[in-house]
């Protein structure tokens, strides 16, 4: 049974046979992470882990048919459009197009909404490239193949620069502390703190901070 078949059957089991099936999955999980294949230890200890914060939930047996991913720091993924995915740990930039939903497939105690999911989700097999940036212009960008978005991570020091763009960009300090000039006033964004530039702003940094710099690549 592929994913196309299984994924949808998983979603719309009964609550006592889908919590009973995502007991007896953890069981057997948490019993292979000892002798697994070192390559899926962590597939499976996640599996367990997973069944004991959303016990009966589905996404406990899903995620053992998804790829699993550990990024570094400064590394990223681009995830197309209808791509079922999760954050299990840490802390990430996440950039998404313009959009009027988002659909939740599972680990979570809202309302999935099957039938909607189905019709969105990609079922095509593979891994996700790892995105590694590259210097552009103000710093080192990610390069993704759409227009809608462009992200960059700038590194400041304590000189002023120029964070122009034509279009609006959104700042986000993950480091340090950033000073941005705009017209005659000053924004001080500290760690976890972010701004909005409106398109055409002229905009000036300085750190010593880490930013990331969210915009567009329409023209």
């Amino acid at each position: 049974m592929g994913r196309r078949a299984a994924i949808p059957q998983l979603i719309a089991l009964s609550g006592r046979r889908r919590s009973s099936l995502v007991a007896a999955v953890a069981r057997r999980a948490a019993g292979f992470v000892a002798a697994a294949d070192p390559e899926f230890i962590n597939t499976y200890r996640w599996a367990a882990a997973l069944a004991e914060a959303y016990p009966g939930d589905p996404g406990v047996v899903i995620s053992l048919l998804c790829n699993h991913l550990k990024l570094a720091p400064g590394e990223a993924v681009f995830l197309p459009a209808g791509n079922l995915h999760a954050y299990l740990r840490g802390a990430g930039v996440e950039v998404m197009a313009s959009s009027d939903n988002v659909l939740r497939g599972g680990l979570t105690r809202k309302h999935v909404d099957l039938a909607a999911l189905i019709e969105v989700l990609d079922f095509t097999d593979g891994r996700i490239p790892v995105l590694h940036p590259v210097l552009g212009p103000g710093g080192l960008r990610y390069p993704v193949p759409v227009e809608d978005f462009d992200l960059t991570r700038v590194q400041l020091d304590d000189r002023t620069g120029s964070l122009g763009t034509a279009g609006p960009q959104v700042l986000l300090c993950t480091e340090g502390r950033a000073v941005l000039g705009a017209g005659e006033g000053e924004v001080v964004l500290d760690r976890g703190q972010s701004a909005f530039v409106p398109a055409g702003q002229p905009v000036t940094a300085r750190g010593p901070a880490l930013l990331y710099r969210s915009t567009t690549n329409l023209r």
